[in-house]
């Protein structure tokens, strides 16, 4: 994707004496996703309950305990609670899952890593944090309710106020209400009664905004810590400031940044691209979901979902209903599944879904969602086999992944079908009132550029003279340069189309390009390395796919020299190469804070630096 144009250390507090440590126990497998008895043999119950007892909890009047001097210990992170009062929340699901901590204390963050202690210090000032808090909100599926009851004596209390509205105050920032969601680690845990590693805590700081610290099991790095982002006014957003695994070295061989989660292994779709009498596209779909996991995970399991698209219907391969949730605008997708699913079951779920996905401008097309049109998993990476069907109006050209087995008119009806030969990553789709350009040459699969010349003479402008053939040209030049150099594409023929944007994507035989770099091509070659950079992912990102978010730069970054390959090369232009080189070198340099490392991927735009990702 290319832009056009451009901690383990234990401080105790001073005067803090006799205090009492409370360690977790050791990360274990065998603790991962265990159902409690009381959750496996419970009745079935709908997200919306679960989310509504979530949301009223407050402190157990009968579960109120003084505490002095008391340690709670989280792999890099320590809790030193001075003087105060822990309340219970009441349970969840029978299950008491949350407590409040209201007095004064002392919060210990070391990261493990020089890397990470200086993440920290440009956030905070400091590589390693001590700072003082006046509550504490833990949410946990872990050991701390057993640890806090074998230290503190608990019993009858007067809670008051002041605990709900902590609760409430670290509440807002994981939940949203108008579409009920919400942290979906946490939730699972809550909806499946597992015990686990998963641990929260939402801390109140003295004389500074909160801190949410967190240990996920669902996470390779495991190990967060997050502050409030500084906005223009009041906020409930946190941005993660510091990241990295449980113990402070990630297990290995790990593919991807998630673990323990349910994933889609096959799709089959048809979907209904319907035009109105305006002559905007409604948008309509029944998939067919083929779930899997390679652990235990469940009943209930989460997806993710454009947030616009509303399910209108869910049954289970043998034709029972499903039960499903999807909050109104929430981009989460929950399914409950009949049982826990084991590693290498598979249930097959018919899900029918609609809503708000193509926006029209002008006669441009705009797919607010070009991956997420679909149910898949948290992480989004999961490879899967597609089979596509869409019906679209006559007359409206469209491109998508896979190779096209048929198609067919019937009154004012197109349908066409799609099916990947392997397994990918991303699937996605475009049409619009294009015009097709075909290039047929020898040593290059078939390249068919889509292009809205209709759209441009009513956008207006100055617009460079056959520019589905300029592009073309650029196409099929850098395919047949990269095929060379790095070997074939596995494709039958090769789609570029246009979108209403300024941005390009790629995907497995089809790349989506900016409306810009079909207006004119600049004369500093931005626009020769753009086009050249999404055909390269064919190979660099696509073909050689990245593990993490540490090394997708490397996908980004083989683009983009594959881009300036080509115009050096092919295009046998110095001067320009030479020139964007300078470019670049300048937008690096004339930062006001030195760039962090690539290391850190997309972390590296910040709510104070947003274009961080794309300069480095």
């Amino acid at each position: 994707m290319a832009e056009v144009r451009g901690l383990r250390i234990m401080v105790r507090h001073a005067g803090l004496t006799g205090v009492l440590l409370l360690a977790a126990t050791p990360p274990s497998a065998t603790l991962f996703a265990q159902l409690s008895p009381e959750a496996a043999s419970s009745p079935q119950f709908t997200y919306e309950q679960r989310f509504g007892e979530l949301r009223e909890l407050q402190a157990a009047p009968d579960r109120v305990a003084p505490v002095t001097q008391l340690v709670l210990k989280r792999d890099a992170g320590q809790f030193t609670f001075g003087e105060g009062k822990f309340y219970q929340l009441t349970p969840l699901g029978g299950r008491t899952m949350g407590a409040v901590f209201v007095g004064h204390g002392v919060f210990s963050f070391s990261p493990p890593t020089r890397l990470e202690q200086n993440r920290l210090a440009i956030f905070q000032k400091t590589k390693t944090l001590e700072v003082p808090f006046s509550s504490v909100v833990l949410l946990f599926a872990d050991s701390t309710l057993a640890e806090l009851e074998s230290k503190l004596t608990f019993g009858p209390g007067q809670p008051g106020s002041d605990p709900r509205s902590r609760f409430k105050d670290g509440f807002d920032y994981l939940a949203d209400d108008d579409s009920k969601s919400f942290d979906p680690d946490l939730m699972a845990g809550f909806l499946n009664g597992e015990s686990s590693d998963l641990f929260y805590a939402h801390i109140d700081r003295r004389g500074a905004g909160p801190l949410m610290f967190m240990l996920n099991p669902h996470e390779v790095e495991g190990v967060t810590l997050s502050h409030r982002v500084r906005d223009i006014g009041w906020t409930r957003r946190s941005e993660v400031i510091s990241r990295f695994a449980v113990g402070g070295k990630a297990r290995t061989p790990i593919t991807g940044e998630r673990i323990h989660q349910a994933s889609i292994s096959r799709y089959t779709i048809a979907t209904s691209l319907r035009e109105s009498g305006s002559g905007d596209l409604s948008f309509a779909a029944n998939a067919k979901l083929d779930i899997t996991t390679d652990s235990p995970v469940g009943p209930w399991v989460a997806f993710s979902l454009f947030d616009k698209l509303k399910v209108d219907s869910a049954r289970w391969e043998t034709g029972e209903p499903a039960m499903v949730f999807k909050g109104k605008d929430g981009g989460l997708l929950w399914v409950r599944l009949d049982r826990q699913l084991q590693a290498g079951e598979t249930r097959t779920l018919n899900l029918s879904y609609h809503g708000d996905l193509i926006d029209r401008y002008g006669d441009f097309f705009f797919i607010k969602s070009s991956a997420e049109w679909y149910p898949r998993s948290l992480e989004g990476r999961s490879l899967a086999t597609f089979d596509l069907t869409y019906q679209s109006p006559k007359g409206k050209l469209l491109a998508s992944v896979g190779d096209q087995l048929e198609t067919a008119t019937s009154g004012r009806i197109t349908t066409s079908r799609w099916v990947t030969p392997a397994p990918i990553r991303n699937a996605s789709f475009n049409l619009g009132i294009f015009k097709d350009y075909q290039i047929e040459e020898q040593g290059i699969p078939p390249v068919t550029v889509l292009l809205s010349e209709d759209a441009h003479r009513l956008l207006g402008g100055l617009q460079q003279k056959n520019m589905k053939e300029v592009v073309g040209a650029d196409i099929a030049r850098s395919l047949r340069f990269f095929q060379h150099v790095y070997g074939q594409v596995p494709v039958k023929r090769f789609f570029a189309t246009e979108i209403p944007g300024s941005h390009g994507e790629a995907f497995p035989g089809l790349v989506h390009l900016s409306m810009w770099t079909f207006q004119q091509t600049d004369h500093a070659g931005e626009d020769e390395v753009f086009r050249a950079h999404e055909v390269a992912h064919q190979w660099w990102g696509v073909g050689v796919d990245f593990t993490s978010y540490h090394d997708q730069w490397l996908s980004e970054g083989f683009s983009n020299f594959s881009g300036l390959w080509y115009l050096q090369t092919v295009r046998k232009d110095n001067d320009k190469y030479f020139g964007i080189l300078r470019r670049w070198r300048t937008r690096i340099l004339e930062r006001h804070e030195e760039p962090g490392p690539v290391w850190l991927g997309y972390r590296n735009s910040t709510s104070k630096d947003g274009d961080g990702y794309n300069v480095v």
